[in-house]
């Protein structure tokens, strides 16, 4: 690997911005942005799932020198790779959870792929051949997909699977129309069974779902399959680009690194195969994909990596998941030919991880010298709601039988509720909460129409006992049987304070369930549920930025126009809690409040690029731009680099080895706040 990062020019490209005070501190392209790709009928590259031809030929060509030789003489050897193997299936039927037939399908699905490639390296048919029997056994002869978690497996064997279809369909003169057209009609009827509007699952679950549905879309030439992918892979709450952090930090971070591997694999492959058939969306969210590769991959090299408390609909995760050490060469090498090789711009950390990962029989695929293939960004997503303070305005009810009356009142600055109500009730096993039929708590609320947004920090809660809850909500009505999705904070559950979430009257959610619980969310916690068309969603957050997905539905019957606010239930019904809210922002507003100083972003994370350091940070509620500013002794005096709108830099006015120490700090018109953890980096030569 060595070889090839020193034979790879890393160009970087020149940057500009109206905020920068020095020009060799860049965050923004100096040319124009191109015109988005319009997301609408297209024709499709065959191969491209996410190999084209011209990979392959880049391949091809270097085959005889490292470090493409030793992978494909691997490749070659597999014992899934010969030509004499006997496959294991068809079978009428492939199951996960409870497993049935699916080792044998695997080794199967893995030889497509492995001979596929053979055949177009090596120029023997024999390859294309036995490839294109196996998977024309299958298409002819499998009948169904089942068990609970088979759409793990699809998504996990989607790109092998389609991918080897894609190589024998595109160059492969043994390949017939009748192959394609059983080929579409198997992976749309098995693949593609579960495709719909249902909320996908959350990260690395979510990613093998959209995954699937990518490669299918592709081989199917289906353009508004395709479109659908790409919108979700930008804006679904709980998977793609929206399940991660500015930083790098995705859902599955903290839960170990082996899902962490899983999820952002799966999103880099999604990504490659988008850019093969002419979208770009390695550049979306200041190239949030980059900072996901190089989190990862600074972690696994046994860097220090802050972590911001984040997590995924099923947990929330206090700190990194699993010991550092994972690692993935196919990872690393992707990130690196998107954003060096094709790009220009510097992956520090992910040029390390794949310089001291081995070569294997399926990154070496992904290794060029130079990429000049070109894709173009997708037209915005629609964005969410807008908000604005919120001061006035709330109607006060009492929701079902609760009591005494309530009341909800802002004041310096703070909304006070107060209520009675008796939401709730312990069911075995203790930690499981089951909803009344009725509702019962006090609601301040007003009607909104549309689509709309409410974030508010819950600061205070009157534990009345154990469970005693404060959030916001949307409902149909005010009556207590009424749709309605919840999200609350309480103060003292099952192990401490926690953020839960019940949700009634809807078509489908994330994880077909109506309830979910997040531990380790202390009060002051922030709040946040957004409707957009049919889809609610509500989020949870320590720092009012960092945003953790808790649960998401759809509710087709719910009327436009909705209740919306603040509610808090005793759970005693007779007696009354008091919560408080502050920094409650909704759509339609309509308030004015003093600006606050934001708090101090988390941290700030740089790179040891070659003649330049990548940086990277969080963000910060409230924060109008950002100051990032640099020292050449730990703990400072810094030099303030350049005021930024973003979430990332290249401080190119740097000396390979020399140490630098960056810190960063949030503003508005209200003042600026102190400075992030400070972060060493020392740029090198790679």
């Amino acid at each position: 690997m060595k070889a090839l990062s020193f034979a790879v020019l890393l160009v970087i490209a020149n940057i500009a911005t109206a905020h920068t005070t020095d020009s060799s501190v860049t965050n923004a392209p100096d040319s124009p942005p191109a015109v988005p790709a319009r997301l609408g009928p297209r024709t499709f590259i065959h191969p491209g799932i996410p190999l084209t031809r011209e990979d392959l030929d880049e391949v091809k060509r270097n085959i005889a020198r490292e470090p493409w030789k030793s992978a494909f003489e691997a490749l070659k050897n597999d014992r899934l790779s010969q030509l004499g193997r006997k496959m294991s299936g068809p079978f009428d039927t492939v199951c996960r959870t409870p497993d049935t037939n699916l080792r044998a399908w695997k080794g199967d699905m893995d030889a497509v792929y492995k001979l596929s490639v053979l055949w177009y390296l090596t120029g023997n048919e024999a390859y294309a051949k036995k490839g294109h029997d196996v998977l024309m056994a299958y298409v002819k002869g499998q009948k169904s997909f089942g068990g609970a978690e088979m759409y793990l497996s699809l998504g996990d064997y989607a790109g092998p699977i389609l991918g080897g279809a894609d190589i024998l369909r595109g160059t492969w003169p043994g390949w017939t129309r009748e192959d394609t057209a059983l080929c579409k009609t198997y992976f749309r009827n098995l693949y593609a069974r579960d495709w719909s509007t249902n909320p996908l699952r959350s990260a690395n679950q979510g990613s093998l779902q959209l995954i699937n549905f990518v490669c299918v879309s592709v081989f199917l030439d289906d353009s508004e399959m395709f479109n659908d992918c790409v919108r979700m892979f930008l804006s679904d709450p709980e998977t793609g680009l929206t399940d991660t952090l500015p930083n790098g930090e995705l859902g599955d971070s903290g839960r170990d690194q082996g899902h962490a591997a899983g999820e952002l694999s799966k999103t880099v492959l999604a990504a490659e195969i988008f850019w093969k058939q002419g979208v770009d969306v390695y550049s979306a969210r200041e190239n949030r994909l980059l900072a996901m590769g190089e989190f990862y991959a600074r972690y696994n090299l046994k860097y220090p990596t802050p972590f911001m408390p984040f997590g995924t609909k099923y947990a929330l995760y206090p700190t990194h998941g699993g010991l550092p050490g994972n690692g993935s060469s196919w990872i690393s090498g992707i990130i690196y030919k998107a954003y060096t090789t094709r790009m220009g711009l510097s992956a520090p950390y992910s040029t390390q991880a794949m310089d001291a990962a081995r070569s294997d029989a399926d990154s070496f695929l992904y290794y060029k010298i130079a990429d000049h293939s070109r894709a173009l960004p997708p037209p915005p997503m629609p964005a969410p709601a807008p908000t604005e303070p919120l001061t006035a305005g709330l109607a006060n009810a009492e929701i079902g039988d609760a009591s005494p009356r309530g009341s909800g009142a802002f004041a310096g600055g703070t909304w006070t509720l107060r209520g009675g109500g008796k939401a709730a009730m312990l069911k075995p096993p203790w930690d499981k909460w089951a909803w009344r039929v009725d509702d019962s708590c006090h609601f301040a609320y007003r009607k909104v129409t549309g689509d709309a947004t409410l974030i508010a920090r819950v600061t205070s809660i009157e534990e009345v006992q154990n469970f005693t809850m404060a959030g916001l909500m949307i409902r149909d009505s005010l009556q207590p049987r009424a749709a309605r999705m919840l999200v609350w904070s309480t103060p003292n559950a099952r192990n401490g304070p926690s953020v839960e979430t019940d949700l009634r009257g809807f078509s489908a959610s994330s994880h077909g369930s109506s309830c979910q619980i997040h531990e380790n969310a202390a009060i002051p916690y922030w709040l946040k549920l957004e409707r957009v068309g049919d889809r609610i969603t509500c989020w949870h957050s320590p720092d009012g930025a960092s945003w953790t997905p808790i649960e998401d539905g759809l509710f087709p019957g719910m009327s436009k126009t909705a209740c919306l606010g603040l509610f808090v239930c005793s759970t005693v019904n007779g007696k009354t809690a008091t919560a408080t809210f502050d920094t409650v922002r909704m759509t339609g507003g309509g308030g004015i409040e003093q600006v606050k100083k934001p708090a101090a972003p988390f941290a700030i994370y740089g790179g040891p690029g070659d003649g330049q350091v990548p940086l990277r940070w969080l963000e910060s509620f409230g924060a109008a731009s950002y100051n990032v500013k640099r020292s050449t002794a730990q703990g400072g005096p810094y030099q303030t680099l350049a005021a930024v709108r973003g979430t990332s830099l290249v401080d190119k006015a740097v000396n390979n080895g020399e140490t630098y120490y960056y810190v960063v700090s949030a503003t508005n018109s209200a003042g600026e706040s102190p400075n992030s953890l400070e972060d060493s980096v020392t740029p090198r030569s790679p």
